[in-house]
């Protein structure tokens, strides 16, 4: 009896699941979709980096072995993918991408001077103006207080130690500085910053550039590989997008 039924239900599953195929005015149909189960052809699981250096690397290695021209696409300042041209059946590979890792400065948020010291010295390319911001911070620096005056342009900084005053600082509203923003192998952007302090002791930056940035640093990207890459571009195997 039991194999009656396990027979019954596989009679009714084929038959439920049978595809019949309806023309109609010239037009042809199927009463139900399907899905290829096994992959047609053999593709690349794609390799993520976290450097640049690495998808030079393996494009030099395997690019022959893929559908060529192969393109490598500039997403963002901070992401880059390889894809491969269209085979026969109009398909892409995408075996290689690279995302830029690393900490980063919180823009915006507020952080103790300790803390912002050691941001500005880490974080940043170190120039003329991280000098210059971290002199600044020197004078406002080992005190029991700290009242601001701010008028939206300009922002003047009053240090306090006990009764006695011990500087009244101004602070010149934007700061040019080069945060790392982008992958390490390339320039990293400079741009303009709000520089300011709260009168708990908290200092902050805020992003001025509207993100003019992220252009910079893409088209510092697409120089790291145009000069990577030069022989692959030139005989057309590469392609630079972004």
């Amino acid at each position: 009896m039991e194999n009656n039924n396990i027979v019954n239900d596989i009679e009714r599953i084929v038959k439920e699941n049978t595809v019949q195929v309806i023309e109609s005015n010239g037009r042809t149909f199927a009463t139900k979709s399907l899905v290829e189960i096994e992959p047609r052809k053999d593709v690349a699981a794609e390799i993520r980096f976290s450097d640049l250096s690495s998808i030079v690397e393996i494009v030099k290695r395997e690019m022959q072995r893929f559908v060529l021209p192969i393109y490598i696409n500039i997403e963002s300042e901070a992401c880059v993918s390889v894809i491969t041209s269209l085979d026969g059946e109009k398909d892409r590979e995408k075996p290689y991408s690279a995302v830029a890792e690393g900490n980063r400065f919180r823009f915006g948020n507020g952080y103790d001077y300790e803390r912002f010291v050691i941001a500005i010295r880490s974080l940043f390319i170190q120039t003329e103006h991280t000098a210059n911001l971290l002199q600044l911070l020197k004078k406002v620096s080992n005190i029991e207080s700290v009242e601001t005056s701010d008028d939206g342009i300009t922002q003047q900084v009053v240090a306090k130690q006990g009764a006695m005053l011990a500087s009244d600082v101004k602070i010149s509203p934007i700061i040019k500085l080069a945060p790392f923003r982008t992958f390490i192998e390339v320039e990293q952007p400079e741009s303009e910053f709000l520089f300011r302090i709260s009168d708990g002791n908290s200092f902050a930056l805020y992003e001025a550039d509207g993100g003019a940035w992220k252009m910079k640093a893409k088209q510092y990207i697409r120089t790291f590989f145009e000069t990577a890459l030069v022989e692959e571009i030139k005989t057309g195997n590469v392609v630079i997008l972004g």
